[in-house]
């Protein structure tokens, strides 16, 4: 099996003799935290996954909506159209009785589409609610995400001052000592 990462396929003795604990804990002197970085990865996953299923929802539901809009639509032409038949005909009782009767049929299919539309309204806008916050809490995760990075930088950064200058301080003490 090659190892990943090397050239040539074969790992360093130390990685084979090192163990998983020992390479943690040299990952964690650099300043990482391998469960806070996994656990905030695999958050800002899930809320991306979230999003990504708010956004299908609301497409779906604009794309109902928008069907709904069109169905309307069509049935307030169909209704007009059948006036202007309606006052173009002749005075045939037979003519107009069906006319009247299709008007009716028209008229409640409207209203079934209205009502319709008004539950795709509120179903659209509850989507695009849930869709907004999904939205925000991807934001929240990657600034959350971002600032422990800077708060982790600034910890290392800290940490290697800290070093320094105790090795400074350490070269002085045996400077002086040297020169007593």
């Amino acid at each position: 099996m090659l190892a990943r990462g090397c050239p040539s396929g074969k790992a360093s003795e130390s990685w084979k003799t090192s163990s998983p604990e020992k390479r943690h804990e040299k990952f964690r002197k650099k300043g990482h935290s391998m469960t806070e970085d996994n656990r905030m990865e695999s958050l800002r996953k899930y809320r991306q996954w979230q999003k990504r299923q708010a956004e299908e929802e609301l497409e779906k539901s604009r794309r109902l909506l928008e069907r709904a809009r069109q169905t309307l639509l069509d049935t307030e032409d169909d209704r007009e159209k059948s006036l202007i038949a309606l006052e173009e005909q002749p005075d045939s009782l037979s003519w107009k009785e069906i006319c009247y009767l299709y008007l009716d049929v028209l008229d409640k299919r409207m209203e079934s589409v209205r009502q319709e539309l008004s539950g795709l309204q509120s179903s659209f806008e509850d989507r695009r609610a849930i869709w907004t916050s999904a939205w925000n809490e991807m934001k929240k995760i990657e600034i959350l995400i971002e600032n422990e990075r800077k708060n982790r930088d600034r910890a290392l950064l800290y940490h290697e001052e800290r070093r320094m200058d105790d090795a400074l301080a350490g070269r002085r003490g045996t400077s002086r000592e040297a020169g007593a």
